[in-house]
Parts: structure tokens; sequence; C-alpha cells
């Protein structure tokens, strides 16, 4: 981050994540979840919002 300083950063991170609950028929202690990351000036949620937005339209089509 500090070689881009002045540049934006746009971070989409997904992956396995592992819960320490009882595995039965209806829980696993796997999931999967996707994180987002923004980091400019003059940045606000509806700007995070936005981009992940776009990018779950984009990798479930836009008629999800």
């Amino acid at each position: 981050m500090e070689k881009l300083k002045n540049k934006a950063i746009r971070i989409i991170s997904p992956g396995k994540c592992f819960g320490c609950d009882e595995e039965d028929l209806m829980h696993s202690h796997q999931f999967m979840q996707i994180e987002g990351l923004l980091i400019d000036k003059n940045i606000n949620l509806g700007h995070l919002k936005n981009f992940l937005s776009f990018f779950i339209k984009k990798m479930l089509r836009e008629n999800r």
C-alpha cells in the first residue's frame, strides 16, 4: 500500500472461511466469504457498495 500511496486501491478477496460450529446435516464449519476494500480520497460507503454490486453482477450475471 505504501508503494501505491497516491493511487486508488480496489480489492475483492473471496475465499473459504472456517468457523468453530459443530457440523451436522444443516450446518458446516466451512463457508465462503467475500471481502471488499476500497481506499482513495473522498470515498464513502456508497462507493464501496457500488464497487461490490458491480463485482456481484459481473460474477453472477445481471439477472441474479
